[in-house]
C-alpha cells in the first residue's frame, strides 16, 4: 500500500515513507525553523497517547500557526505539509508555490520505491507541481 501523486499529464508512486520524506524535504527548503518544527517536533507527538497527546499537540498547532502569522510559513505550503497522506488535493495556486520550492532542486533521493525503474524522484516531483495543475494524492 502506498501513495500515488498525480496532476494533469503525470503521476508516481512511493511509499508513505517517501511521502514523508518529500513533505520533510519541502519544510527544509521553507527555512530552518519550519524544518526544525515539521520533522523534529512533530515526531515527538507522534507516539504520546491521551491527554499528553492532546497537550502537545495543542501547543504544536499553536507553533504552527505562530510560524504562519509571522510570515515564516507559508499558507498555501502548510496546506500541503499537513493534508492527510491517504487523500489530499492541492489546487493550482498551492501546487505553484511547492513547485517555486522544488524547482531548483537537485537532489538525487530516491523517495519512491528503490528497485523499480520507475522509482520517484525529485524530477518526478517537479513535473507533477510544475505542469500548472491541482495536484492530488491518494
Amino acid at each position: 500500500m502506498g501513495v500515488s501523486v498525480s496532476s494533469k499529464d503525470y503521476s508516481c508512486d512511493l511509499g508513505y515513507g517517501g511521502f514523508k520524506c518529500f513533505r520533510d524535504k519541502v519544510a527544509s527548503m521553507v527555512g530552518q525553523e519550519v524544518q526544525e518544527h515539521y520533522t523534529t517536533e512533530f515526531n515527538k507527538g507522534m507516539f504520546l497517547y491521551g491527554e499528553r497527546r492532546d497537550n502537545f499537540f495543542k501547543e504544536y498547532d499553536k507553533k504552527t500557526n505562530e510560524l504562519i502569522k509571522d510570515k515564516k510559513l507559508d499558507l498555501d505550503i502548510a496546506v500541503f505539509l499537513y493534508k492527510s497522506d491517504c487523500d489530499g488535493k492541492l489546487t493550482k495556486k498551492q501546487s505553484k508555490k511547492v513547485y517555486d520550492l522544488i524547482k531548483d532542486c537537485d537532489d538525487n533521493t530516491a523517495y519512491g520505491y528503490w528497485g523499480r525503474d520507475d522509482c520517484a524522484t525529485m524530477k518526478d516531483f517537479k513535473q507533477i507541481f510544475g505542469n500548472g495543475s491541482t495536484v492530488k494524492w491518494y
